[in-house]
């Protein structure tokens, strides 16, 4: 049925293949579990961070003399801990979905074991019970998925985080309006979050290009 699979269609599968697959099918899901921990962790520790200086920036707001140094060491310090958090996202969300179809292709070898029992699988497919699914979750495979992920909404806070970087430093240095330095924060905001999420669909492109090959259900 799969590659490397050397059982005819109808030959009992070894109790000791059944064993290790099995065994497999709970490590895979172990470490997508962990990477849904580390995402969470990582995500988290951010928005922490975040919180806690925009917080330290308001208090200090009042003093131009302490806010400008204030911002320049607590903004790009920030800003490199934003991205940090989000290629480790980007690279964990490809990750999970490598185990999820692995474990799909494991799945469907359970519903090729028992015919009858197929209604008891929930993402068992009329055209083809025995193929796994490319459907994560419910959720068809686009391009537009990338940006309802942890790691667009770490990238959105990023960019907007710049921008308002930019537009400090620029209001500060330029002697630019409040109104332009604004225009100015949301236009490098969103040319940043454009340039996130173009890489991040590139990153999943690439590294889940093997599973939307035919050959990765064979």
């Amino acid at each position: 049925m799969f590659q490397g699979c050397l059982m005819d269609a109808d030959q009992e599968p070894p109790q000791a293949f059944m064993t290790a697959l099995v065994t497999e099918h709970f490590v895979l899901q172990g470490i997508r579990s962990t990477l849904t921990s580390e995402s969470a962790s990582r995500a988290a520790l951010y928005l922490a961070a975040l919180t806690g200086s925009l917080i330290a920036l308001g208090f200090v707001a009042r003093d131009a003399t302490v806010l400008g140094p204030f911002a320049t060491a607590v903004i790009p310090a920030l800003l490199i801990l934003g991205e940090f958090t989000y290629w480790r996202l980007v690279q964990g969300g490809v990750e999970d979905l490598h185990h999820a179809w692995e474990m799909r292709r494991i799945r469907a070898y359970y519903r090729h074991l028992v015919p009858p029992g197929l209604g008891f699988f929930a993402d068992t497919s009329r055209a083809d019970p025995s193929a796994p699914q490319r459907r994560f979750m419910g959720i068809a495979a686009q391009d537009f998925n990338v940006l309802l992920t942890a790691s667009s909404m770490v990238g959105a806070i990023n960019s907007m985080l710049a921008g308002a970087g930019v537009a400090l430093a620029a209001h500060a240095t330029a002697n630019l309006s409040p109104g332009s330095a604004i225009a100015l924060a949301v236009v490098v905001a969103l040319v940043l979050y454009l340039a996130h999420a173009r890489l991040a669909i590139h990153e999943y492109n690439v590294g889940l290009a093997d599973l939307r090959s035919p050959a990765s259900v064979a």
